[in-house]
């Protein structure tokens, strides 16, 4: 008995030494730092950031933390993204401003940093931008926002923060829903993106009426002479977005709850020191990065526009255009009194009225007389 005890104490040594000895290789492994990329202009923007942006976190941050990071993309469908948060297969997430406040709201993701951008003549910089409204110089018709009603508009991207949303919620606070009251809105498919120069020529030649843009898109500068940023002038100014609504922080980067506190600093820390003239600045086209500038404002805004809402489940707020079920028709809205017409019924609509649509998807007056109820028992 004294020997299998004695046998037994041995085997409890060896099997506490193993776990040590496992333990201190686990920690001594060097771990991936996945940093996501939004999918927004994915390919365009790692041409640029790949691999200075990696190369300088590593070299910054990588030695001392014994950490490797990693650049990647991922479909933020929150299927994909719960799972990747809840297994802590992503660490960081560099956002677009609309997909940070989505991501705080979910996740509780902390904001860490914003990008600081060039403004339009370079000499300057800025944090944060608004949305505007643009017209052709020469078109007198188009003077104050009211003037929309029975314009024709375009977007490069509805689902964008100062593209879209946060224009169409300010004409809503005018009495104006864009769908209903515009002549129609035309916009890109997910198959045929459309730049911003693309649709600003359009705008120049006479095509289309309005554009919405964020204030320091580059087409504002490269076609100066032909564009004009339109606004209520009434109140004295032709700046729209500096009467009408918030600016709101550029690109974000947000730290996953898991990630431990000392390599958050870290990252926080290196990203903020980088010199503008440091390759990975210059590469990426941008000025640095500064503590962030706060995204709770952004969350507001989406709540407020109806963006973001419980999921399907009830686990937490997402964002409407990542239901599985999403279609950018959905962000059409209509005024109370009237219903919204089904996507092809709109399209028709633009056919009937001879409307020549300037990109891949046009929608017109989807907007009918009557609600649901009403328009089904007349029927």
């Amino acid at each position: 008995l004294l020997q299998i005890q004695s046998e037994m104490s041995r085997l409890r040594e060896h099997v506490v030494l193993w776990f040590a000895l496992r333990c201190a290789l686990c920690i001594s492994e060097r771990r991936t730092i996945r940093v996501v990329m939004d999918p927004t202009n994915f390919q365009n923007m790692t041409e640029s950031w790949n691999p200075t942006f990696v190369d300088y976190l590593n070299l910054q941050v990588g030695q001392t933390m014994n950490v490797t990071f990693e650049l990647i993309e991922m479909n933020a469908t929150y299927q994909s993204m719960d799972y990747r948060v809840n297994n802590r297969l992503v660490d960081f997430y560099f956002c677009s401003t609309a997909r940070c406040g989505c991501t705080i709201a979910r996740y509780n993701a902390v904001d860490l940093l914003t990008k600081i951008d060039y403004g339009l003549d370079r000499n300057t910089t800025t944090t944060k931008q608004g949305a505007v409204f643009v017209t052709a110089s020469n078109n007198s018709k188009i003077q104050t926002m009211k003037d929309i009603r029975g314009a024709s508009v375009i977007s490069t991207d509805l689902q964008g923060l100062r593209n879209g949303i946060m224009q169409i919620s300010s004409l809503f606070d005018q009495g104006i829903y864009l769908f209903n009251d515009a002549k129609f809105v035309a916009t890109p498919s997910r198959y045929s993106p459309l730049s911003s120069h693309t649709a600003a020529r359009l705008i120049a030649q006479g095509a289309v009426d309005v554009l919405m843009t964020e204030s320091n898109d580059p087409i504002l500068r490269d076609m100066r002479a032909a564009l004009r940023v339109f606004g209520d002038l009434s109140s004295g100014s032709v700046l729209w977005y500096q009467t009408h609504t918030m600016a709101t922080p550029n690109w974000g980067l947000l730290a996953f709850p898991h990630v431990p506190e000392p390599l958050t600093f870290a990252v926080l820390s290196a990203l903020h020191a980088m010199p503008r003239s440091h390759p990975a600045a210059v590469a990426g086209d941008y000025a640095g990065w500064t503590m962030s500038v706060g995204y709770d404002d952004v969350v507001h805004i989406l709540q407020d526009s109806g963006i973001i809402e419980l999921d399907d489940t009830g686990a937490g707020p997402w964002c409407i255009w990542d239901r599985p079920s999403f279609h950018p028709y959905d962000l059409v809205t209509c005024p109370s009194d009237t219903s919204k017409l089904p996507e092809a019924a709109s399209t028709v609509r633009c056919r009937d009225d001879n409307v020549t649509c300037p990109t891949a998807v046009c929608w017109c007056s989807p907007c009918r007389a009557g609600t649901d109820t009403q328009i089904y028992l007349r029927e």
